[in-house]
């Protein structure tokens, strides 16, 4: 019987005109981290010139809801879906998350030939290579959120081919940081 209440709450085609569906949810995408990581290291890889049993694939699409945990209530009241109206500035080299332990690890592996890779994290990372451009990302989500767009865009202007930035932290006060980081990465 409750969900015959609940589902009437859609009846009403004046004040909710549309309907999005969202599969499985919005919900933070944990279940994500692990593929994402891995092809991090097969990224990684690749750029190191080892072979990866991802070698031969042509194309991978990975679909991924907007991960906002408190989301608003008024989605039925508006034509465009959640998320797909708002625009952050996206550099023009690829962007990749990673954690602290594959950012160093990818470091690692490319050595003193690593180049045009540009790191933003909150770790001190070490490199040989002198083509690395390193920032170091503040501890604080205001300060990050405020000048995160204009790293970015250093980044290009020093002819970055592609920016590795460390995953923020998963707390409430990161959240906006991890939005505009997710969408500059799907750009």
């Amino acid at each position: 019987m409750q969900q015959v209440k609940e589902l009437r709450y859609y009846e009403d085609g004046k004040r909710r005109p549309y309907l999005h569906l969202v599969d499985g949810g919005v919900s933070d995408n944990l279940g994500m981290r692990a593929i994402l990581q891995i092809l991090e290291e097969v990224e990684a890889l690749r750029l190191e010139g080892v072979p990866t049993p991802l070698d031969h694939a042509r194309r991978l699409a990975l679909f991924v809801v907007n991960s906002l945990s408190t989301p608003p209530l008024d989605w039925d009241a508006k034509q465009s879906a959640p998320g797909t109206l708002e625009a952050h500035y996206a550099p023009a080299a690829p962007v990749r998350l990673m954690n602290a332990m594959s950012l160093q690890t990818a470091l690692d592996l490319l050595g003193a030939d690593a180049a045009h890779i540009a790191v933003y994290s909150r770790v001190i990372l070490k490199t040989p290579s002198a083509g690395v451009i390193q920032r170091r990302m503040p501890d604080d989500a205001a300060a990050t959120a405020q000048q995160l767009f204009a790293v970015l865009r250093e980044f290009d202007a020093q002819g970055a081919r592609l920016i590795w930035v460390e995953t923020p932290p998963d707390t409430p006060e990161w959240e906006g940081v991890r939005d505009r980081l997710q969408r500059a990465a799907a750009a």
